[in-house]
């Protein structure tokens, strides 16, 4: 019985419906003991969570790594946090584990306290292919099964080949991929490489991009790369056409003459050529 300013008032009590102790009645009907044990406030937090990879500078178990992974946590204000601390994985799991020590209040004057795991995993194939063309397998192999928790352990294996093309690559396209780009080239220039592949014919200006299915239906390498470029003097400079704009760079379609500057003077070989560098070129240079 409770008295408070002349009113009397009765507290029902009741068996805790667990252990069967006799207990003030509440929502539950179950001891604050026993209503520890029985009730997860972590049910519908945030078990796992995917990282996709950005330019985030922090040390492997340092406090700014942890604060970057509590912030992809969704819902992690239903409770209140009291503690947050790795836990140990292997470097080659590409996972991050967080313990997590949380309470909350279900009844009132009653708080409970506990604590989970929380399993972020790295989402690198997924950035690969969004930087570069990329195609990618997996495996998964079955390691261990609990026979009563039916809980299983299986490890995954990624395979990811990525695209042989760089920008200012000189590229001579397969006779079926230059029929698949309209008749483009043969002989092109890759003047930019994201998740798809912009491709230039230096002689016309023609343009057109090439996403990763369409790379990977008819793949092709490099016929060379700017380290094998070899330097020549301008002779002579012929505009042909006006500005194109190629995926954000200028370009100006010109005749020109030069020769190679290893021996210019000794040898009088001159070439004439067109070329998709009329804005940059002057004579001499």
């Amino acid at each position: 019985m409770v008295q408070a300013a002349g009113i009397s008032a009765v507290r029902k009590t009741v068996s805790c419906c667990k252990c069967g102790i006799t207990m003030v009645s509440n929502a539950f009907n179950m001891c604050v003991t026993c209503l520890k044990s029985e009730v997860d406030i972590t049910k519908s937090l945030q078990k796992h969570a995917n990282i996709t990879p950005s330019w985030t500078k922090a040390k492997l178990e340092s406090r700014e790594l942890l604060t970057f992974c509590l912030k992809r946590l969704n819902n992690l204000n239903r409770v209140r946090l009291v503690n947050a601390e790795f836990v140990g994985t292997k470097p080659h799991s590409k996972r991050i584990k967080l313990k997590l020590t949380v309470q909350k209040e279900v009844l009132e004057g009653v708080i409970l306290e506990q604590s989970y795991v929380v399993i972020h995993a790295v989402k690198f194939v997924e950035f690969v292919g969004e930087v570069v063309p990329a195609q990618s397998h997996h495996d998964k192999q079955l390691v261990s099964r609990g026979s009563e928790s039916h809980n299983y352990k299986c490890t995954y294996t990624y395979s990811v080949e990525i695209s042989r093309i760089c920008r200012e690559d000189l590229i001579c396209l397969p006779p079926i991929a230059a029929h698949n780009l309209g008749n483009l080239g043969p002989f092109i220039i890759c003047t930019k490489v994201t998740n798809s592949i912009a491709l230039l014919d230096p002689f016309t200006l023609r343009h057109c991009y090439l996403d990763a299915d369409q790379y990977w239906r008819s793949p092709f390498k490099a016929f060379f790369t700017s380290r094998q470029l070899v330097e020549y003097i301008v002779l002579d400079v012929t505009i042909v056409s006006t500005e194109v704009n190629v995926c954000s760079p200028k370009y100006v379609l010109a005749g020109a003459q030069v020769a190679r500057v290893l021996g210019f003077g000794k040898n009088d070989t001159i070439l004439s050529t067109r070329t998709h560098l009329g804005h940059l070129l002057n004579l001499g240079c």
